[in-house]
């Protein structure tokens, strides 16, 4: 009985660096609705990160794409937290609690890079 040739799904994948993290994608071809994001974590990966904070979770989404997302969310629910956030727009800090940094810790896939989050 031959084969049967499946689709592969395509995913995004972040691995870490020392300084920062990068976006890579299985397969050959990304999905199309891929091609968005791909675009706009070359052209910018903070401000993609962010946008995609804001979105639903999706089902390309790997163990380690899931992490920085929710980062991201995280982000998005500190920030708006801020009670001068009008004001200091740019130039907002956020501060993790002791707990929140252990949450991250443990949440934390096996991926490349990981020795450096």
């Amino acid at each position: 009985m031959p084969a049967v040739k499946t689709q592969e799904t395509k995913h995004l994948h972040a691995y870490f660096t020392e300084k920062d993290f990068k976006i890579d994608v299985s397969g050959d071809k990304p999905d199309e609705s891929l091609n968005e994001w791909i675009a706009q974590f070359e052209e910018d990966k903070y401000r993609a990160l962010f946008h995609l904070g804001f979105k639903e979770k999706a089902a390309w989404f790997t163990p380690s794409l899931d992490y920085i997302y929710h980062i991201a969310e995280l982000l998005i629910k500190k920030i708006s937290q801020q009670p001068d956030l009008e004001f200091s727009r740019e130039t907002v800090q956020v501060d993790l609690s002791q707990d929140e940094l252990n949450q991250l810790k443990e949440m934390l896939p096996f991926v490349i890079g990981m020795e450096y989050v």
